[in-house]
């Protein structure tokens, strides 16, 4: 009696757990898979959950053609204004467009020489975007309206930077340029040679401002303070030791206080740096590959080169959580109240619980996804692989 009873309640679950993979194809229901006990993505989901932590309002199709390939690598990610009425999305094919943040709705768009990998930036009702052949473009957020536009050496891959009235941006030929952000006029550019001989890896290094200096890294695996007045180099410090592998800091630096800065590292890991003079104080050993989040608790979210999603807490200097997506390149989490989230190249998108790295929930419509979720409030704007932008909401 026992041995048919526990088969009759594996056949149960096996025609329950149909159900709901079976539910999964529809955009309405997205796949949501039990927290793992050993804190990873399952083989096979072992049963499904009842909490649902994102779901869809509206998906915008971003292809410029019924014939162009429906899958490509978007790096970039959504910008939204800050009353949260329009998002502002750069695509693969050169199409940059502005629509409703309620209905997804097309509000304007303006189609240039792509793509757009770098995520755009809204502020003071002037949209600043670049793209993979090395525009910038500053137009108008009420209707695109194109106000200047500036050539750089090569590929823009980073969001542009903001400080009063000067405006950086980054290329991948370890170039920094600032502008005047309203007329375009150029200040200073300050360039590293890239490493002769050496491969570099997808991405580069937001940079940020901080007490009047600018903080980068550079594929050569070095780390730059510059003034932001000139751009001449107030302290520079060679991060990476390796001479045959990847040295790349590609991370955007994070803040850990007011004396202390954070780089992510290809070859070394966590670097925590004085920021007075680029001192390192301390590091922690870990595989970097996208820009990290930095929590008001002072926890520190990265992902890595194999698929982890790891909680590293500044304070303690101790590793309190890690996740295995298994496989698939993962994008920068992206931290909520409760929550992290993460794109994938394999499931998609993720949802984590932010305390201990527990999977709630995954969406995924197919393709992938290279570009990480914007938060606004209760709303998530994401993009796929497959050249779609969902409008979500969020359960706070």
């Amino acid at each position: 009696m026992k041995k048919a009873s526990k088969l009759l309640r594996n056949i149960t679950s096996v025609f329950l757990l149909s159900m709901v993979l079976g539910a999964c194809g529809t955009l309405s229901n997205q796949k949501i898979f039990a927290p793992p006990v050993r804190n990873e993505i399952p083989e096979y989901p072992a049963r499904a959950v009842q909490h649902s932590v994102l779901s869809v309002l509206w998906r915008v199709s971003l292809s410029s053609s019924d014939s162009e390939p429906v899958e490509k690598d978007q790096f970039s990610s959504p910008a939204v204004d800050s009353d949260g009425l329009r998002v502002f999305v750069g695509s693969f094919s050169g199409i940059f467009g502005c629509y409703d943040a309620r209905t997804g709705k097309t509000l304007w768009t303006n189609l240039v020489e792509g793509p757009f990998d770098a995520t755009p930036l809204v502020s003071d009702g002037i949209v600043y975007a670049g793209t993979g052949a090395g525009k910038l473009f500053a137009w108008r957020k009420t209707d695109g309206g194109l106000l200047w536009s500036y050539t750089a050496s090569s590929s823009i891959d980073a969001t542009p930077l903001l400080e009063s009235d000067k405006l950086i941006i980054a290329t991948d030929s370890n170039e920094l340029t600032c502008l005047d952000s309203m007329t375009g006029k150029w200040f200073w550019t300050y360039k590293r040679d890239v490493p002769s001989g050496k491969f570099q890896l997808k991405g580069i290094s937001r940079p940020m401002v901080h007490d009047g200096a600018v903080f980068v890294g550079f594929s050569d695996g070095s780390v730059a303070k510059l003034s932001l007045d000139d751009g001449s180099v107030l302290s520079l410090k060679k991060l990476s030791k390796s001479t045959d592998g990847f040295s790349d800091v590609d991370s955007e630096p994070v803040f850990i206080d007011e004396d202390t800065v954070l780089f992510g590292t290809y070859s070394e890991g966590l670097v925590a740096m004085a920021t007075s003079d680029l001192r390192i104080k301390w590091t922690h050993k870990a595989k970097i590959i996208s820009s990290m989040a930095m929590s008001k608790n002072g926890v520190v979210y990265y992902s890595t080169s194999d698929s982890k999603i790891e909680a590293f807490d500044t304070k303690s200097k101790r590793l309190i959580w890690r996740f295995d997506a298994r496989k698939g390149a993962l994008s920068k989490p992206i931290i909520t109240k409760t929550w992290i989230m993460v794109s994938s190249g394999e499931h998609s998108l993720l949802v984590l619980d932010a305390r201990t790295g527990q999977l709630l929930q995954v969406f995924n419509p197919g393709k992938g996804s290279n570009s990480a979720p914007t938060i606004h409030g209760n709303k998530a704007f994401w993009i796929s692989n497959g050249q779609t932008l969902y409008g979500m909401s969020l359960v706070n």
